[in-house]
């Protein structure tokens, strides 16, 4: 028997490119993405997200659970992404500012897009909580999505 959790994150892998799984929504990006992406409101533009790109970013919104898709049906370039605000999804990490056990809490990197191990607990940069560990380098991890 599937738990919740391997549900929404088989949800999220295979979701077809016009629907998005329970706490998804479609949001404009200014930029291409990828699934995995960790996103954060644009500071220029914030009805706009793109790529987390600091420690600690407060406007991180979720992740990307495809590529961007554009007006002509592309994968590249502005538009805009399925972004996952709660659940399970596989995020991208980088664990060169630490390493990642399961049940760390996570917030934005300075390497865009990815998300790494709080060294502190600062309210609304949390991201989530990591479900798999990673000692070295940058990957891509399962997260438990729970933003405050």
């Amino acid at each position: 028997m599937a738990s919740t959790t391997d549900s929404a994150a088989a949800e999220q892998e295979t979701a077809p490119p016009s629907e998005v799984p329970s706490g998804a929504a479609w949001f404009a990006v200014r930029e291409p993405v990828e699934a995995g992406d960790l996103l954060a409101l644009d500071p220029a533009n914030p009805a706009t997200l793109r790529r987390a790109a600091s420690i600690a970013d407060p406007g991180v919104v979720g992740v990307a659970i495809g590529k961007t898709r554009t007006a002509n049906g592309e994968s590249a370039g502005a538009g805009e992404a399925a972004v996952l605000t709660f659940g399970v999804a596989r995020v991208k990490v980088d664990a060169g500012f630490g390493a990642i056990v399961p049940g760390d809490l996570l917030t934005s990197s300075p390497t865009p897009g990815h998300a790494m191990r709080a060294a502190e607990i600062v309210p609304g940069t949390i991201l989530g909580k990591a479900l798999e560990p990673l000692d070295v380098a940058t990957g891509t991890i399962r997260v438990l999505l729970m933003q405050r």
